[in-house]
């Protein structure tokens, strides 16, 4: 198997004999196909004349994975998506699984508006931070091959399935060209819905709280990935040296000073 694993190299074209195609099951599969290809140590792989350069995407639907998300929690498929980023959040990094690993939050708006929460983790994260330090005020366009869905404060989230995915940015293939400069209009808004207040906001799911699983705090500690959850403890001390409460701004998600009040 070792020397398959050496002959099957990332981004080359080869022809691959004595494989078998089984059933496709469990989660994170790169299709929706039904039947998948089984590599054994009798497998053979080559050289091929035959290149493509093509992507051969498969974009995703922001409203089919709301609707496909609606009926099961569990998509067991990755997925292609792009869309311009939006509120972009700082690259934060933090402790997962006892190490540092760099994340960033945003989200992605297709070209009628909808909106999806993307999260990145590691190298995708970094990835972002470099191309920002390379291109200050430019409008980013984000394209994920084979990116996963989860779930995080009752909504759906799209995130980079360990190492597997695929992350462009501003991508300018022939394929994809078109949308690019789409998704690039200043003047693209987020698509509104009716409040039953009469007034339009952008999209957003209520979180149930009752859905979020009870976890334990080495739990908490070791976890790598971002999720809403429960924790039952006991207070064994509490700090009465610093006030429990800051001032906040709600639209930029900063702790704030007030300042005191001068009349000029």
């Amino acid at each position: 198997m070792y020397r398959v694993q050496r002959e099957l190299r990332l981004g080359k074209w080869g022809v691959i004999e004595n494989m078998q195609m089984t059933p496709a099951g469990g989660k994170y599969k790169t299709t929706s196909h039904k039947y998948k290809m089984s590599i054994s140590d009798e497998t053979m792989v080559r050289g091929s004349d035959l290149t493509d350069d093509r992507l051969f995407l498969s974009l995703a639907n922001y409203e089919d994975i709301q609707k496909a998300t609606s009926k099961s929690k569990e998509v067991p498929y990755l997925i292609d998506v792009i869309g311009r980023v939006h509120e972009l959040g700082n690259v934060q990094t933090v402790k997962a699984q006892g190490e540092d690993r760099k994340r960033v939050e945003f989200r992605l708006i297709d070209s009628q508006g909808n909106d999806l929460a993307c999260c990145l983790w590691g190298s995708y994260a970094e990835q972002i931070e470099a191309f920002i330090d390379e291109c200050k005020d430019r409008t980013i366009i984000c394209l994920i091959r084979f990116a996963k869905i989860n779930f995080f404060r009752g909504e759906v989230q799209i995130t980079n399935a360990f190492d597997a995915s695929r992350m462009y940015l501003n991508p300018t293939e022939p394929v994809v060209l078109e949308l690019t400069e789409r998704l690039s209009d200043h003047h693209l808004q987020l698509a509104p819905f009716e409040k039953s207040n009469g007034k339009k906001d952008r999209k957003r799911i209520t979180y149930d709280w009752n859905d979020a699983e009870i976890r334990s705090i080495s739990e908490i500690i070791d976890g790598n990935q971002v999720e809403i959850c429960k924790i039952i403890c006991t207070i064994e001390a509490i700090d009465t040296d610093w006030a429990w409460f800051y001032i906040g701004c709600n639209r930029h998600s900063k702790r704030v000073i007030k300042l005191p009040k001068i009349d000029y």
